[in-house]
């Protein structure tokens, strides 16, 4: 395995964890995929790129982490506008105050409520504490507590020693969390290719997909309760490269080349009715098989893979139906019939051909289009946290 801080060659990466792919799932997260990924038309997309070969005694990076967090925490506070005097690490935009890490130049947004007992941190585990957000950890209690105090100290601000105690001991809320991971493509023009696949894969699945160029794409973007995103990383790092200071940067910098970020934003109301408001409910296996649930759903891990020949068990009407389709009879299957016919003779032909007739690609270019996200998934995509090289990656950019 590739690995992106070079030292974790010489074994400190003991620390870092892997699970299987396979999760099991509660009925309830199951549905909410589901109903994300409802049937909706939408304009036909460039086809994907032909699949790139790996390059020779290629191995896969892993790398699974917990990123921005908003926390909820009781600590009698003077008025920011106070706070804020005389410190060149805080600004302010209206109701919302800045504080920037001298360290890492990342930026943490607070807010103050309940006349000075109340304050709300926004911040990047990993950036604002150690310069980057490629390689992280997945305890949300060590994470939180440790850019709760960063922040704190930054703004001069001294909880009591009852307010210390009751924070160190998880007294304090989540009302946003951002998992996520990435598959290590190889090469910028794998990861090309997949995220093509993945593109033409969401059209007519998703109810809320928006699409930014061909290298963001979000799932229930404006949604009050989760998002989806799945974007090009290695990208991103090139415009806006990590800070000289971060620790292992050539490494981290040098791996990042055809990674795909796959990210999981929960907000206030999904984490309260699971339960995840409290940091001391996460674990790794939780945070991973909660981001599992939607890559699985590209991945298509136990959906078909599409073939014309498999019409067993569809009526002769549809099969006359698909026959049609196939040869570019765009109505065959909307044609004279509601919506619900319409959306159950769908249903039943990707059921039994794995063929989906309201996506715009043909058979063939949707079978592509499978195998290209399987193969990536199944060649670069893996879990494996930094805990071991934490530590030394905060003081590091110190």
């Amino acid at each position: 395995m590739r690995t992106f801080i070079s030292s974790q060659r010489n074994g400190a990466n003991a620390a870092a964890t892997s699970l299987g792919q396979h999760h099991v799932f509660d009925a309830k997260l199951a549905q909410d995929i589901a109903n994300e990924f409802k049937t909706q038309q939408l304009p036909a997309l460039q086809v994907f790129r032909t699949l790139p070969e790996l390059p020779k005694n290629w191995k896969s990076v892993h790398s699974s982490l917990i990123d921005t967090v908003r926390v909820v925490l009781y600590v009698r506070h003077e008025p920011l506008t106070r706070v804020m005097k005389g410190n060149p690490l805080m600004s302010r935009d209206g109701f919302k105050y800045y504080v920037r890490s001298p360290h890492t130049q990342a930026v943490a947004q607070v807010f103050s409520f309940n006349k000075g007992t109340k304050l709300v941190f926004e911040f990047s585990i990993p950036k604002f504490l150690t310069g980057q957000n490629l390689v992280g950890i997945e305890d949300m209690h060590r994470g939180c507590l440790q850019g709760i105090k960063a922040i704190c100290n930054l703004m001069g601000i001294r909880p009591t020693s009852a307010e210390r105690a009751e924070i160190e001991s998880g007294g304090y809320r989540l009302t946003r969390v951002d998992l996520a991971k990435h598959i290590d493509c190889g090469t910028a023009e794998r990861a090309a290719a997949m995220m093509f696949a993945i593109r033409n894969h969401l059209v007519g699945k998703a109810k809320d997909i928006a699409f930014y160029d061909d290298n963001t794409f979000y799932v229930g973007q404006h949604s009050k309760r989760r998002c989806y995103k799945i974007y090009r990383k290695d990208i991103e790092l090139q415009a806006r490269p990590m800070p000289d200071n971060v620790y292992g940067r050539h490494a981290l910098m040098g791996n990042a080349e055809g990674l795909v970020r796959t990210e999981l934003t929960l907000r206030r109301e999904e984490l309260t009715e699971r339960g995840l408001d409290d940091p001391l409910a996460w674990t790794p296996e939780k945070a991973r098989s909660l981001l599992a649930a939607w890559d699985n759903r590209l991945r298509l891990t136990d959906g078909k893979v599409p073939d014309v020949a498999s019409l067993d068990g569809l009526t002769a009407t549809l099969q006359q139906k698909f026959r049609a389709w196939v040869l570019g009879d765009a109505t065959a299957f909307t044609r004279g019939v509601t919506h619900e016919t319409y959306r159950e003779s769908r249903r039943r032909v990707l059921e039994h051909t794995g063929v989906d007739v309201g996506n715009h690609l043909t058979p063939a270019e949707q079978r592509k289009a499978t195998l290209t996200i399987r193969k990536m998934f199944s060649a670069g995509s893996g879990y494996s946290s930094y805990e071991g090289e934490w530590d030394r990656m905060v003081k590091h950019t110190k």
